[in-house]
């Protein structure tokens, strides 16, 4: 408690502002708010040294800038790498056969990587005989929409 005490209200109100950004960055998983904490603690330390505000929060926004332009793309590379589409968003651009006539009027059926899914014509795409082979451009609910290969 004696050391708070011995802290200018300057260094207690950085160290709030870090922990405040630190949690939510906690919450929020964004990767910006960390490096507004980091920045914090910097401008925490600075006001340590010096009691000018002006200097405490250049050091803040420098640091926290620097930090955020040189390693949110790293994180972010990092953090998405492991992502890959699945189920719908992987339907989109797959190859797909015919097995009941897909028209304008009426929905067909097509089959993709051994399952079965309703079709519609893309527009423009005209009727699809069984057979043909399409390219899935785009999922509407449980609906393919499908144009013929080119």
């Amino acid at each position: 408690m004696e050391l708070l005490n011995s802290l200018s209200p300057q260094v207690i109100g950085w160290l709030v502002l870090a922990v405040v950004m630190l949690i939510l960055e906690a919450l929020t998983v964004g990767l910006i708010s960390i490096w507004m904490g980091i920045g914090g603690l910097a401008a925490a330390a600075t006001a340590l040294v010096t009691d000018r505000f002006l200097i405490q929060l250049v050091v803040f926004i420098v640091v926290s800038l620097i930090l955020l332009i040189a390693t949110r793309p790293l994180a972010h590379k990092y953090l998405n790498r492991k992502t890959v589409a699945t189920n719908v968003e992987a339907m989109v651009g797959q190859k797909a056969v015919v097995i009941k006539d897909v028209t304008s009027l009426e929905y067909g059926e097509v089959k993709v990587n051994g399952m079965t899914w309703t079709a519609a014509p893309a527009p423009g795409a005209g009727d699809l005989r069984e057979g043909d082979v399409v390219v899935v451009e785009s999922v509407e609910g449980v609906k393919l929409i499908v144009r013929k290969e080119s």
